[in-house]
């Protein structure tokens, strides 16, 4: 379970200072907010399921559902030894269940043809209907988000409408290397079910492109991935496109050679693709603390699938105290030892601080290639990304209190993140890994993205998900300032 070791470790403080009863209540807090949803992702039958606890009752809910979006009939659940558990059911469905959809168009190396079937499909696909979320960005030689997660009706009509008008970008396409940035949007998104519908040419450009990473971070926020392929002629999509649909229990699906009414006809069901299938809900109460359970169910023209095995992890407070007996039945020794192990803290953390400075020398003495992501000083370690740019420049970035030059930004999209493959690195640990993405508009009109982190994005003090900027505006990431910059003299 996530943070196992920090909740663990604030419960046993709390048992000391509240009581068992006390303690007992914020542990069920604790997990009702916490649990992770698991799944077993990749099988025909997909299921994620999530431990719901209210007051002294614990429950199993699990969102099931088939790969190919058929109707799952006769279901059943059961204990690794086969024991049969009784459940509820109920159809999956967009008047009760939320639904977060994100679709991503190429917009580069396609023809003037293409865009056209992509806009048609778009004007069916987002049209967003009871709880469902929607979005929208195309990816040409960079990533543009056109309309955001969960954007109004026309807003998404008017974004489909334009990608018709469009002229094909020149330059290889980074559709492929967008999903990540997709799947960001998707990943603190409270949804049910999550997926990216990605249109796209059957063989994208791939370059950059990390498979297994890509697949891991859609898995672990449970976002499925589909591809919806046209071609300029029937070529079939890549095996990447296969692959990366397959693993994340999506599918592909090619409109190439379609009439008009068969297209729309295709888009309209497009989100059933993931709304389809059933919620149950079991008893836990009964079960062992650390259940493995096996969700069938029959699939028609496919038979009965199952599941592979579904390690769940019991979370009522009985469950918990249960586990405590690895530390003995003897409280005073528990406590002791709880007393040691924070003293040895205490002490690491003493000694961090005492040769932080030194570490902190090295940190600068390394190169601006070869920092770590770690490091303490605040630096923008990718200014000569901007090299060359300061003729196509529309806006200027500066971090505040550096002293260096501001950083040019061309129009398109600019990620900004501590890690290495962003197209801003700031060396600071507030800042996330993938912290924000700027969108700068022809006319220089600058906004920018929170992409769900935990520290957020803060321009002038308030806290924004997507907001304009101005000349002048001071963003906040974690503790990195950085200021939209007029053009230097």
């Amino acid at each position: 379970m996530l943070n196992r070791y920090n909740q663990t470790h604030h419960l046993h403080i709390l048992g000391a200072e509240m009581g068992i009863r006390s303690m007992k209540r914020y542990i069920i807090f604790m997990v009702t907010l916490c649990m992770p949803l698991v799944g077993a992702l990749s099988d025909p039958l997909v299921s994620a399921c999530r431990s719901v606890v209210d007051g002294e009752a614990e429950k199993f809910v699990c969102q099931l559902r088939s790969t190919s979006g058929k109707d799952l009939n006769n279901v059943s659940i059961e204990e690794e030894d086969g024991t049969d558990l009784g459940f509820t059911l109920r159809s999956y469905n967009w008047s009760n269940d939320k639904t977060a959809l994100y679709f991503l168009v190429q917009t580069s190396g396609v023809t003037e043809k293409q865009l056209e079937r992509f806009s048609l499909y778009l004007s069916r696909a987002a049209y967003p209907v009871g709880k469902q979320a929607m979005g929208m960005a195309t990816a040409g030689t960079t990533f543009q988000q056109v309309a955001g997660l969960g954007a109004y009706r026309p807003k998404l009509e008017s974004a489909a409408a334009k990608i018709a008008t469009m002229k094909p970008v020149e330059g290889d396409t980074v559709v492929l290397r967008s999903l990540s940035d997709s799947i960001a949007k998707l990943a603190n998104h409270k949804a049910d079910r999550k997926a990216v519908f990605v249109l796209t040419d059957p063989n994208p450009n791939a370059n950059r492109v990390d498979e297994t990473s890509l697949i891991n971070q859609a898995l672990n926020v449970n976002v499925a991935i589909y591809f919806v392929v046209q071609g300029q002629s029937d070529g079939e999509p890549s095996a990447l496109l296969s692959n990366i649909s397959k693993k994340t229990s999506g599918g592909i699906y090619t409109i190439t050679g379609l009439s008009k009414n068969e297209l729309l006809a295709v888009a309209s069901r497009a989100p059933e693709r993931i709304e389809s299938g059933v919620v149950l809900s079991t008893d836990a109460t009964e079960l062992p603390d650390n259940p493995t359970l096996k969700i069938s169910a029959s699939v028609p023209g496919e038979g009965t699938l199952t599941t592979s095995p579904i390690e769940m992890e019991r979370q009522t407070a009985q469950s918990w105290l249960n586990s405590q007996k690895l530390f003995g039945d003897n409280l005073f020794v528990t406590l002791a030892a709880l007393i040691l192990s924070s003293g040895l803290v205490l002490l690491g953390l003493s000694y961090v601080s005492k040769y932080r400075g030194a570490q902190n020398a090295d940190n600068q003495s390394k190169t601006a290639g070869g920092a770590e992501e770690g490091d303490d000083e605040t630096r923008i370690l990718t200014q000569n990304w901007s090299a060359g740019q300061e003729t196509s420049a529309v806006a200027w970035l500066d971090l505040v209190g550096s002293g260096d030059s501001p950083l040019a930004l061309a129009p398109g999209s600019i990620r900004i993140g501590r890690s290495r493959d962003n197209d801003v690195q700031l060396t600071n640990r507030s800042v996330h890994r993938h912290h924000a993405i700027l969108q700068v508009a022809d006319d220089a009109t600058v906004s920018i993205q929170d992409l769900g982190t935990k520290n957020g994005v803060f321009v002038n003090g308030s806290r924004c998900n997507e907001c304009a900027l101005c000349v002048d505006d001071v963003i906040e990431l974690g503790e990195v300032k950085l200021r939209l910059a007029s053009k230097p003299s």
